[in-house]
């Protein structure tokens, strides 16, 4: 069974599930799914990529604010619980998943080896600054482990890496 640990920002949409159900397509897929249980990026950099894209309602918009970490936490799991729900009923043949409650590049790398995983597929919105300079969890993956890192953004087909 080829194993993907897969590192995404939030639950998955509907185009990311069908992405990955059918990445592997016939071979059956074993999926790890990991949410951060908080954004470890800066206010700078999420106001620099909200800039870019033209997102200017999010500018000075901090989604996280005022959310304890428990209350973090939780919706972490309630997103890494709809997309193991979501990437079952799509027909990947073994899904589970967790929240990263520490540096999730470094959980990811963990879990690779571990599960002795095939690749890491990490989704995430675009983060232009972070993707620029390098410092985005694929770029930190790739550097970390001697295997393939697919990121893409979530809801499309781009590949950023």
């Amino acid at each position: 069974m080829f194993t993907t640990v897969l590192l995404t920002e939030k639950a998955l949409s509907d185009h990311d599930v069908r992405r990955v159900a059918h990445l592997h397509d016939p071979e059956p897929v074993h999926v790890h799914v990991v949410v951060p249980s908080h954004d470890d990026r800066s206010e700078l950099a999420e106001a620099v990529d909200d800039i870019a894209r033209a997102d200017f309602a999010d500018v000075l918009h901090d989604e996280d604010a005022g959310r304890t970490p428990s209350q973090l936490a939780s919706a972490a799991e309630r997103e890494v619980e709809a997309s193991i729900a979501a990437l079952l009923s799509a027909g990947v043949a073994q899904v589970d998943g967790e929240v990263a409650g520490g540096n999730p590049v470094d959980r990811v790398v963990e879990l690779a080896r571990s599960l002795d995983a095939d690749e890491v597929v990490v989704i995430t919105e675009p983060h232009l600054l972070a993707d620029w300079t390098r410092r985005d969890w694929a770029s930190r993956l790739r550097h970390s482990l001697d295997l393939p890192v697919l990121h893409v953004v979530s809801g499309t087909d781009q590949v950023v890496s």
